[in-house]
């Protein structure tokens, strides 16, 4: 695949001194970092450099990751969820942890079928995440989809609600919540000073969901800062 997109970009007239730039997520092994390096060998690639996803999606928010200002970056894809604390363009303590969209629809696809006996796909699931997922309380919002009876295995339509949406996902983001707490309560107090007024800055496509900010703040009292079209992040294309 690689080859297949240098060749898209420039054909046959491949620079001969060409670096790239791999957008990686948090805490990658050696090894694994290794086998990039290997790909790059392979198509003669000069130069290698590692770029990191919560770093990355600071910049393509426009923050300047080269002072000395300290900054909590969140990036929520659809297999994983990187979290890390950044200074002076360098990520001073930063994981990976295994949720993302992908869980969430799975998650909704579950409570679907249990709660209406719907079978829906995880398509509809990320639709019905899009449209109404929400995690506020008193939040109406709800959409008609089509699934096949548990049952009878026919097809049939069910109103999906917000709720249920919430009631399928919340738990990720109070798990969620728990890591962002244990990542900031092993900072030292100066760097903890600075991202507290900085807030964190939350990116990727579930951080549209309804209610999000104000949830991750009222369990760990930080202000959340989120962008008009998270998922379009251009540095995390």
């Amino acid at each position: 695949l690689f080859s297949l997109a240098l060749n898209k970009v420039f054909g046959e007239n491949i620079p001969k001194k060409l670096c790239v730039h791999f957008v990686v997520r948090v805490g990658l092994t050696e090894e694994e970092l290794s086998a990039f390096k290997q790909i790059a060998n392979e198509n003669n690639i000069g130069e290698v450099y590692f770029e990191y996803k919560p770093v990355m999606a600071l910049k393509g928010s426009g923050i300047n990751t080269t002072n000395t200002n300290a900054y909590l970056s969140v990036t929520m894809g659809g297999g994983a969820t990187n979290i890390a604390v950044i200074s002076g363009g360098k990520i001073l303590n930063g994981l990976s942890v295994s949720l993302g969209g992908k869980d969430l629809d799975n998650a909704i696809v579950e409570h679907i079928l249990n709660t209406y006996g719907l079978e829906i796909s995880p398509a509809i699931a990320e639709k019905i995440k899009t449209y109404c997922g929400s995690l506020i309380e008193q939040d109406t919002s709800n959409m008609e989809v089509m699934g096949i009876d548990k049952n009878t295995k026919e097809p049939r339509r069910e109103i999906v609600s917000a709720n249920d949406v919430k009631r399928a996902v919340v738990h990720f983001f109070d798990y969620l919540s728990e890591v962002l707490q244990e990542v900031l309560n092993t900072q030292s107090p100066d760097i903890v000073a600075d991202i507290i007024p900085n807030g964190l800055y939350l990116t990727g496509g579930s951080a549209n969901l309804g209610g999000l900010q104000d949830y991750i703040f009222n369990k760990v009292n930080i202000v959340v800062h989120t962008f008009d079209s998270p998922e379009n992040n251009p540095y995390l294309v």
